[in-house]
C-alpha cells in the first residue's frame, strides 16, 4: 500500500542509484517543460544501468516559434561537497563535456541555440551555481540547474509529476493525472471483463 510521502526532497537526497535517478530526473524533465519531453535518455542501458556516454541525455528540437535548441542533459548523484568538480572540472566537468559537445555541434548546425541542463539529488552552493552560470554565458550556453527541491516540487505538486512519484517511491498520488485515470480505468474493466462467457458470444463478420 503506497504511504504518504514526508519529503520528496528527502526521498530524492537518500537516492544511491546513479541509473534510478537519471531516469526519475528525466521523467521529470520530460512533464515540466515542452522543450525536453523529446530527450534521449542516452547515459543508461535497457536495463536502466548507467552507461559510458559523453552526454546523459540529449535532445533537437523546436520552439512553437521555430528556435531549434540542442540540448545536453548531465545527471548525478554526487555529494553537495564534491559537485563543485563534478561539473566545473577543467577536463572531466559534466557543465565542460556538455559545452564541448553542443559547440561541435553548432559548428555543423549554425543557427542552433544551445543549452546544458544539469540535475542533481543535492543542492549545490550558492557559489557554485553563479560559477555555473557564468562558465556557461561565457561559451553562449544557456543553464538550467534541477537540484533535488526544484525535481521534487514538481514531483508534488504535478499531477504527473506525482504519477511518477508513486511508481518511484510508492507515495500516495492526490492529483489525478492522465497516467492514474488509465490506470485505474484498466483495473476498473477488469474487473467485470469478459462481461459473458467465451462460449456465448456470437462472431459476425
Amino acid at each position: 500500500m503506497p504511504q504518504p510521502s514526508n519529503s520528496t526532497e528527502m526521498l530524492i537526497g537518500a537516492m544511491t542509484d546513479a541509473g534510478k535517478f537519471e531516469r526519475l530526473a528525466t521523467s521529470v524533465l520530460r512533464i515540466a517543460d515542452p522543450l525536453y519531453q523529446k530527450i534521449v535518455h542516452s547515459g543508461v542501458n535497457t536495463s536502466g544501468q548507467t552507461i559510458v556516454d559523453p552526454l546523459d541525455g540529449i535532445s533537437i528540437c523546436e520552439t512553437s516559434d521555430g528556435k531549434r535548441y540542442a540540448i545536453a542533459c548531465e545527471h548525478t548523484i554526487t555529494a553537495r561537497s564534491s559537485l563543485t568538480g563534478k561539473w566545473l572540472d577543467p577536463l572531466e566537468g559534466d557543465l565542460i563535456k556538455a559545452i564541448e559537445k553542443l559547440k561541435s555541434f553548432q559548428k555543423e548546425n549554425p543557427g542552433s541555440l544551445l543549452r546544458v541542463v544539469l540535475t542533481s539529488k543535492s543542492s549545490p552552493s550558492s557559489d557554485l551555481v553563479l560559477k555555473a552560470h557564468s562558465e556557461a554565458a561565457r561559451n553562449l550556453v544557456e543553464l538550467d540547474i534541477w537540484s533535488s527541491d526544484r525535481l521534487s516540487s514538481v514531483l508534488d505538486i504535478d499531477p504527473d509529476g506525482q504519477f511518477i512519484r508513486l511508481k518511484f517511491f510508492s507515495t500516495t498520488q492526490t492529483r489525478l493525472s492522465h497516467d492514474l485515470a488509465v490506470e485505474i480505468s484498466q483495473k476498473q474493466l477488469g474487473r467485470y471483463a469478459p462481461f459473458v462467457s467465451s462460449d456465448q458470444l456470437v462472431t459476425r463478420d
